[in-house]
């Protein structure tokens, strides 16, 4: 296990759905970073997940923290992600290398029928404005993520004691 409570992530340069690319384990630009990790286009809990992030985007925005959303998915499934789920603010990387999930903790799944051969499972990761890691929750399969509204009060919090 490399994830650890006031260390920096591991550094990993991903594709963001319209062209930007992103690199995480550098200090996130402009304040907190959310990472949130889905298990990819074929999973029917991720798209109302992550568009109750969405709905809380500016929210987010307004304490100086961005959310982005990643998978395994290529491009072409991550677009599909996009545009099934109606995306179309939030931040949707792709193509995290699954050789790279032991770095990262997360748990692998063998997939079957509809699914990829091998896709993560949802993970959350809440980065410092510093690059370090504030808060992590790691799933062993879909059920029992964090709620996004609960991530957006620790945020709150956050920001709050730091202005204190």
């Amino acid at each position: 296990m490399t994830i650890k409570t006031g260390l920096p992530l591991p550094r990993l340069e991903l594709p963001i759905v319209g062209g930007e690319r992103r690199t995480i384990g550098d200090p996130p630009p402009g304040g907190f970073l959310i990472l949130t990790f889905y298990r990819g286009a074929h999973c029917r809990r991720c798209g109302p997940y992550l568009n109750i992030f969405q709905s809380l985007l500016p929210k987010f925005h307004a304490l100086g923290a961005e959310v982005i959303a990643v998978s395994a998915d290529d491009r072409a499934r991550a677009e599909e992600s996009v545009e099934k789920w109606g995306l179309t603010d939030l931040n949707v990387a792709y193509d995290f290398p699954l050789a790279k999930a032991d770095e990262w903790d997360l748990y692998v799944t063998e997939g079957v029928g509809h699914q990829p051969p091998l896709f993560s499972e949802p993970a959350l990761f809440i980065v410092w404005p510093d690059g370090k890691l504030d808060h992590g929750i790691i799933n062993t399969a879909q059920r029992l993520r964090p709620e996004p509204s609960a991530v957006l009060e620790h945020i709150e919090d956050r920001v709050s004691d730091k202005a204190a």
